[in-house]
């Protein structure tokens, strides 16, 4: 069964409690993604039991430093593997990625992995990328960078669709991908009293239960957390409550949630 690994959950700014977003997806026949890479993802991968070295896929959603700055880690990491790693992003992404790559020395293929890069194009809705034997993934664009994507994940047995809306503020993309999704995790910085200042880049919680009820999504998975303003979680809950009537998860770092179709 497929899973999705939250190994992170916050914003920009990492807390004791929460690290800066990022993803960790299996599907059933064995392919892994981590979905952006902050922080030390092999530390956090070892926590759950996790083995680094079965990573070989990285989908980068853009180029802020808290989605990339842990992509040198885990390529020094896996030193004289003889492996390959993916990494599917945006073109600013992929450049940036490939100085901080080039920067630490970890080019040379007899010593660390060969590094296979993908470009996404940051303005096309649908764009196909990855199709497997047990899983598609396509990306659209969102509302926070010029690069930035969101990401619609389908499995084909079982059927069923998980939408990540990566970092953005709100999108009428975002909704149409979502459609009737029997999951949508969704950036959702703070509840509504601080989003003012917020409201280009991210999205409140208020705002957040207008999308999931006009999207019909099954179960929401609001996350990147702003840890850097003063709330708690039972706030977000109620605002998204305001407006939302399906499913709701709220994650904390390292909760695993198994995949499965969700009933309307």
């Amino acid at each position: 069964m497929a899973k999705i690994t939250f190994l992170g959950t916050a914003g920009a700014v990492a807390s004791a409690q929460r690290d800066n977003t990022s993803l960790l997806l299996a599907d059933d026949s064995g392919e892994k993604f981590l979905i952006d890479c902050p922080g030390s993802p092999v530390r956090k991968l070892a926590k759950l039991g996790l083995d680094y070295r079965e990573i070989s896929n990285l989908i980068l959603t853009h180029s802020h430093v808290d989605h990339i700055y842990g992509v040198p880690s885990l390529i020094h990491s896996q030193y004289r593997l003889g492996n390959r790693i993916n990494i599917f992003a945006t073109q600013k992404s992929l450049f940036l990625v490939r100085g901080l790559i080039s920067f630490h020395g970890l080019e040379d293929t007899k010593k660390f992995p060969e590094i296979s890069f993908h470009t996404i194009p940051a303005d096309k809705n649908n764009f196909l990328f990855f199709q497997g034997e047990k899983t598609i993934i396509s990306s659209f664009p969102v509302k926070h960078t010029p690069d930035s994507i969101g990401l619609k994940i389908s499995f084909k047995d079982p059927a069923l669709t998980c939408v990540y809306s990566g970092d953005t503020a709100f999108s009428q993309t975002v909704v149409e991908e979502a459609k009737n999704a029997d999951y949508l995790i969704h950036d959702c910085a703070c509840p509504s009293r601080f989003a003012e200042e917020l409201e280009q880049m991210h999205t409140s919680a208020l705002v957040l239960g207008e999308i999931a009820e006009e999207a019909k999504v099954k179960t929401l998975i609001p996350i990147h957390f702003l840890t850097e303003i003063d709330f708690k979680m039972e706030e977000i809950e109620n605002e998204i409550r305001k407006n939302f009537s399906g499913n709701l998860m709220i994650p904390s770092d390292f909760d695993c949630l198994e995949l499965k179709p969700q009933l309307s």
